[in-house]
């Protein structure tokens, strides 16, 4: 099910987002994390979601600047909108088999991103997904992929290697998803 003790909004009032979690194993049977659920934990440094987990809310760990490190599980089909936007110390990510969209902005601002592995079944990159992202200097896009949309890489200014599958539309409004950053 999901956390019953985390708010959908947010968790500040709990103390969530307070400088004593920096390490959160979430126990198995969670199925859902509410968006907006850590927003802004800025002491949180490492955090594994169980297996089974489906949802992971739009914004649930946005502003986590302290994240160096998540486990994400199998079987998770989307990174929701916002869900990891301005976790500034995000070095490494590997989307899981299952992922076939990532959101909005979801890797937005992720300063620190070096190492992004993207699954063969992706088959969307949302608007501005990974801009910002200004360490990132390779991305290897699987060959399911049919959708980029627009600023999905803008501000990437790190990135000088971006292997595109054949056959890859251009974005619905005709505008590059690489923006003027490369």
């Amino acid at each position: 099910g999901e956390l019953p003790w985390l708010p959908t909004r947010g968790a500040s009032d709990l103390g969530v987002g307070s400088p004593i979690f920096v390490e959160l194993p979430l126990p198995a049977g969670v199925s859902t994390i509410g968006g907006y659920a850590f927003h802004g934990c800025s002491a949180l440094v490492h955090l594994t979601l169980p297996d089974g987990l489906g949802t992971i809310g739009k914004g649930a760990l946005s502003g986590c600047a302290a994240l160096v490190h998540v486990t994400l599980p199998g079987g998770l089909p989307t990174i929701q909108d916002w869900a990891f936007s301005g976790c500034t110390s995000l070095v490494e990510l590997t989307l899981p088999d299952g992922v076939t969209t990532i959101g909005e902005y979801a890797l937005n601002g992720c300063s620190s991103l070096v190492h992004l592995t993207l699954p063969d079944g992706l088959d969307t990159i949302g608007k501005g997904a990974l801009s910002g992202c200004t360490a990132l200097v390779h991305v290897a896009l699987p060959g399911g992929l049919t959708t980029i949309k627009a600023w999905a890489f803008s501000g990437c200014t790190s990135l000088v290697e971006l292997t595109l599958p054949d056959g890859l539309p251009r974005s619905e409004d005709h505008t590059s998803p690489l923006q003027s950053q490369l």
